[in-house]
């Protein structure tokens, strides 16, 4: 729903982002149905396009959507590397399969952490897609569906004083 893919996207994204901000520090905690942290918060621009070209779908072992544990992630990131401006930048469809978010949110708002999220994909919903292209299904033999969450990505936003943008092709919003 997001050409050339959601993840192509993703990585697009911060590229731009990260492209036009040379003084600020960037990590990258990747996620899917938990989180880890790919790259530390850095200020190398060449390390931190490497670890961004990196980033696939693969790279998560479990599948699914655990906004909570990439927020905590992204959280626990700003504990090595303390700074006087902290935010985050989420990058998903907010179709937040496990976890919730709640409990990280309300550490974030405590210390001023806002996240801006963007939000990529079919509010709609369109039919989950394997690698090879083929349509998944879920246990019962349904088509697997995933759609953009926008409700519960503006309320990300707005709980931590943040802001919340749907990015297409056509309009990233990386402005």
């Amino acid at each position: 729903d997001v050409a050339p893919s959601r993840i192509e996207h993703g990585k697009f994204l911060l590229r731009q982002l990260t492209g036009s901000a040379n003084e600020d520090r960037f990590g990258i905690a990747a996620f899917a149905g938990t989180s880890y942290l790919s790259c530390p918060l850095t200020s190398n621009r060449t390390a931190l396009n490497e670890y961004i070209d990196e980033l696939n779908c693969e790279l998560v072992p479990l599948g699914g959507t655990n906004l909570g544990s990439a927020l905590k992630r992204a959280f626990e990131a700003f504990k090595a590397a303390e700074g006087s401006h902290r935010a985050i930048v989420l990058i998903t469809d907010g179709d937040e399969l496990t976890g919730s978010a709640e409990k990280e949110l309300a550490k974030l708002k405590k210390m001023k952490i806002p996240v801006f999220v963007a939000g990529i994909g079919d509010p709609s919903g369109v039919p989950v897609r394997a690698s090879d292209g083929t349509v998944v299904r879920t246990k019962d033999g349904k088509i697997a569906m995933t759609k953009l969450n926008e409700q519960l990505l503006k309320a990300i936003a707005a709980a931590t004083n943040g802001h919340y943008i749907r990015s297409t092709a056509t309009n990233p919003g990386v402005e």
